[in-house]
């Protein structure tokens, strides 16, 4: 703290640009593409057919029954069906609720005035607030949307206003079960059978970050583009890990997976994420150290990933450059010698010197390679913990 609330014009560097075209994510659309989802396996296919097959059921009810406004158990359904339980689920309630209390407004509104001069700035303002929040929360969207429909059809046709209320609430009702029920029935999608891969997702990419960030100290270059992919990539991975483990803590129990090992896995790769960004600015300091002691430290913590790494793949391997900590151990025993010099120099009266400089940059790096590696064995303990259960 005290070396960077310093005003030594040697620390502040320039950050170069940089070239975010270049990593920014593409899409493929190539023919290959979509062939290979042509399949049972592919998520994307199993969520067409159950998309196809809810749409189909709740027009063939439509059109039995001869419910008016059919056309908006479609709308439903398509709306609310989505390729995870838990999203559907989500969306589901968002529907019902807000379609509900949207009716009462609506009611309340017709309830209290019929003036033309009150009804139509209120339908602007409805369609405007539902339109404007339809991305962000769906619920309000649907709050604002219900009402408006309720004045923009009592404008149309004012007789017909009780059936429309009873054709709203009733087709939401019909599409929002048909939605659920093939959620739930028609090739389910539980996240307990796709984490396992975002689980490694995320550890394959903070070590790829972390690999990076060593290869400087050996001495490569290492452009900043690359590292800010690097950067992106892990950050990516994290978010991704993370909607994982809302969905399935939204899925039904019977569904679940080790929630509590998940939970301690996606807290400890959170802190992980933040201790390889943080190392990513003591780079600069290798020369502060003798050089096989910071790079066989940072072979093991990328030997315990892997580790972690490879029983979440269920692989039986052996690790010979995982060595109990002993490089960090050199690491720590060198760090200490220039603690105990220093105890001597401020005994001896010295306040400034060389060793205090340097000690604070090698107590710095040698702490962070102690962090990295407590949190990277915790997640290679949790690791083998969850694939047991």
């Amino acid at each position: 703290m005290q070396q960077y609330s310093t005003y030594d014009k040697k620390l502040v560097s320039k950050q170069p640009e940089i070239n975010v075209k270049s990593i920014h994510p593409s899409q493929d659309y190539s023919l290959q593409l979509l062939l290979s989802n042509l399949t049972i396996k592919s998520d994307s296919f199993r969520h067409a057919i159950r998309v196809s097959v809810a749409v189909l059921l709740g027009f063939l009810i439509a059109q039995f029954f001869n419910i008016g406004h059919s056309y908006w158990v479609l709308l439903t359904i398509i709306v609310i069906l989505k390729p995870a339980y838990s999203l559907t689920k989500k969306r589901n309630v968002q529907r019902l609720t807000g379609t509900i209390a949207g009716v009462l407004i609506g009611v309340a509104i017709l309830y209290l005035t019929k003036i033309v001069a009150i009804l139509l700035p209120l339908l602007m303002l409805l369609m405007l607030g539902s339109y404007s929040t339809m991305r962000r929360n769906y619920f309000i969207s649907v709050l604002f949307m219900t009402p408006y429909l309720v004045l923009f059809y009592h404008f149309l046709s004012p007789s017909e206003f009780y059936p429309l209320l009873k054709d709203r609430i009733l087709d939401t009702a019909i599409g929002s079960v048909i939605a659920f029920l093939a959620s739930y029935l028609l090739f389910p999608s539980w996240e307990k059978d796709k984490v396992n891969l975002t689980m490694i997702t995320m550890l394959m990419e903070v070590r790829n970050y972390f690999s990076i960030m060593t290869e400087e100290i050996k001495g490569i270059t290492i452009e900043n583009t690359m590292r800010q992919l690097a950067r992106r990539k892990a950050l990516v991975a994290l978010a991704n890990l993370s909607d994982s483990f809302n969905r399935m803590i939204n899925e039904p129990e019977g569904r679940q997976k080790g929630v509590a090992k998940l939970h301690k896995f996606v807290v400890l790769n959170q802190t992980l994420t933040s201790y390889v960004a943080g190392f990513s600015k003591y780079t600069k300091l290798k020369h502060e150290f003798p050089n096989e002691y910071l790079i066989n430290a940072t072979q093991e913590i990328l030997a315990n990933i892997d580790l972690a790494i490879a029983y979440l793949k269920r692989e039986e391997k052996e690790f010979e450059n995982i060595s109990g900590k002993k490089a960090l151990q050199n690491l720590n025993e060198f760090s200490n010698k220039l603690m105990e010099k220093r105890r001597l120099e401020l005994k001896d009266g010295f306040v400034d010197s060389e060793i205090r400089k340097q000690l604070i940059k090698v107590k710095s790096v040698t702490d962070q390679l102690n962090l990295l590696y407590n949190v990277v064995l915790d997640i290679e303990k949790v690791s083998k913990a969850y694939v047991q259960i």
